[in-house]
């Protein structure tokens, strides 16, 4: 009788063990998932300080869903682009798995923001006074937690940083030069407004035809403008980009070298060649990048000046 109840005793003892040692796996489970559940603002990454690239809209989060959702989400001018992966604590720690990403592009199709990298398998997470840390491809990362209203403030900073949507028939008032984009449709020719006489037109190209924006503008700026050479645009139809040239329409000649005067307001034509395959494109946006400065509209057009892009969605 007392080896049966000695042995009971050992059972329940063990039984106890065993109960106590879940509930404490438990607790620590659940105590590594709140730490990391959330949303991080990725602010070193091997040892460089990303906090600097704030000015020109660059930011990259990691984000812990308490679904076991990971994602690494970097933000460029608005514009985002995600690899997606999981989450989950494994052996007492908090690990992260992302498949390998061979190219992912950015949801805003003028952004060219692409992300590729190798897969991630279980990188360990810690998180120490606020900081989180993880290894990412030989790279040790920190972060620090943001709420969701502060990504929200970030996200507006960095969208204010990139390219200004607008709408037809809206005038927009850069520096230099007003103007509102008055139509935007594919043709055959492009043709000037007089043509009663000798005149310059785009004739029609087999297998191909023009995708044109018409343009009203006005030269605000106190001395000539020329925005055949000052500027630059092009077309994205379904993610496919097509360079543009910039023509003034000036009676019967289409030019991009014709100068506008101070006050003078002109029309324009900003146009590609578009393979017949594309017409039936489910997107289609316009861009065209101007210089902030009114002076630097009569000189050619330079990416590193100072600029604003504007999209025109159709």
């Amino acid at each position: 009788m007392k080896k049966r109840r000695a042995f009971g005793i050992a059972a329940i003892a063990m039984a106890l063990v065993v109960a106590l040692f879940a509930a404490g796996c438990g607790d620590k489970t659940a105590e590594l998932s709140k730490a990391v559940t959330g949303i991080w603002r990725v602010e070193k990454s091997g040892g460089t300080d990303l906090t600097t690239l704030e000015d020109a809209g660059l930011a990259v989060f990691y984000m812990f869903d308490d679904d076991g959702t990971f994602t690494m989400r970097a933000l460029a001018m608005g514009s985002t682009v995600d690899r997606t992966g999981s989450w989950e604590v494994k052996d007492g720690q908090v690990v992260v798995s992302v498949p390998e990403a061979k190219e992912q592009t950015g949801d805003a199709g003028s952004s060219g923001i692409k992300l590729t990298g190798p897969a991630i398998k279980d990188a360990v997470v810690t998180v120490e006074e606020g900081t989180l840390k993880v290894e990412i491809n030989s790279k040790e990362m920190e972060a620090k937690e943001v709420t969701q209203e502060e990504y929200d403030e970030i996200l507006k900073a960095s969208k204010a940083k990139g390219p200004q949507e607008i709408a037809l028939n809206q005038q927009v008032d850069n520096e230099g030069c007003s103007f509102t984009v008055t139509s935007l449709d594919f043709m055959e020719e492009i043709y000037p407004d007089d043509t009663s006489g000798y005149y310059q037109y785009y004739e029609d190209e087999a297998g191909s035809s023009y995708l044109v924006a018409r343009v009203s503008a006005t030269n605000t700026h106190n001395e000539y403008i020329v925005p055949g050479w000052a500027t630059n645009a092009s077309f994205t139809l379904d993610g496919n980009k097509y360079g543009a040239q910039i023509v003034v329409i000036d009676g019967s000649n289409l030019s991009q070298s014709i100068s506008i005067d101070p006050q003078q307001t002109v029309d324009l034509y900003i146009f590609a060649s578009i393979p017949d395959s594309m017409k039936g494109a489910k997107s289609v946006e316009l861009s065209w990048t101007l210089p902030k400065s009114g002076s630097l509209l009569n000189k050619y057009f330079n990416s590193s000046n100072d600029s604003t892009t504007y999209t025109l969605a159709k």
